[in-house]
């Protein structure tokens, strides 16, 4: 056994130290032993290609069910904006999470205030339209939580007997709370005429 290193402490060897005891008196390292360590790295690399796929893959899989959230949301923003429309209280206010955070141009409220407010708004001024546009809808990667920002039209009947016209923009932030979708943040901030 002349020539083999034994090996350190710790029971590992070096690259080395497992080159130098493989070798044969010749110098040269055996056959089978080149045939098993490249066995070992194809392996390695194999296992390699195949978790680097398996990662590929997932954004495609998580690619479907973002698509049907974004649709999903779309329909929520639509019912929402279409029973804020039609001045449907009850309906509105169901897509709202009761802890969801509000700002209206400057100002920060929560949903009871809102609902007070609303509700005292449009017995005077009711809304005769809202048209949505420019809409984009994000979805997170947890896919629990969904944001859509649009531009909204509003055109509101004035006690005088005249309408106004305004635009806004707004974001909304959905979370899913159980089986549903709740709005849970609603930033709303007056466009800037052009």
């Amino acid at each position: 056994m002349d020539g083999i290193r034994t090996p350190p402490a710790s029971g590992v060897l070096s690259p080395a130290m497992l080159d130098a005891n493989i070798r044969s008196a010749s110098g040269r390292i055996p056959l089978e032993t080149n045939y098993l360590r490249i066995s070992i790295v194809a392996r390695l690399f194999s296992n390699i290609a195949c978790c680097l796929a398996a990662l590929g893959c997932m954004p495609a899989a998580q690619a479907a069910p973002a698509a049907n959230i974004e649709q999903e949301v779309a329909r929520l923003e639509k019912d929402c904006n279409d029973a804020y429309a039609a001045n449907n209280l009850p309906k509105y206010f169901s897509y709202y999470a009761d802890d969801a955070v509000l700002i209206f141009a400057n100002t920060r409220t929560t949903v009871p205030a809102y609902r007070k407010m609303w509700t005292e708004e449009i017995k005077t001024k009711p809304l005769e339209s809202v048209k949505l546009s420019d809409m984009v809808i994000r979805v997170t990667p947890s896919t629990d939580t969904a944001i859509a920002s649009y531009q909204i039209e509003i055109r509101t009947h004035q006690p005088s007997g005249t309408t106004t016209d305004e635009r806004y923009f707004e974001t909304d932030v959905w979370v899913r709370k159980g089986d549903a979708w709740k709005l849970s943040h609603v930033h709303f901030s007056p466009l800037r005429p052009t």
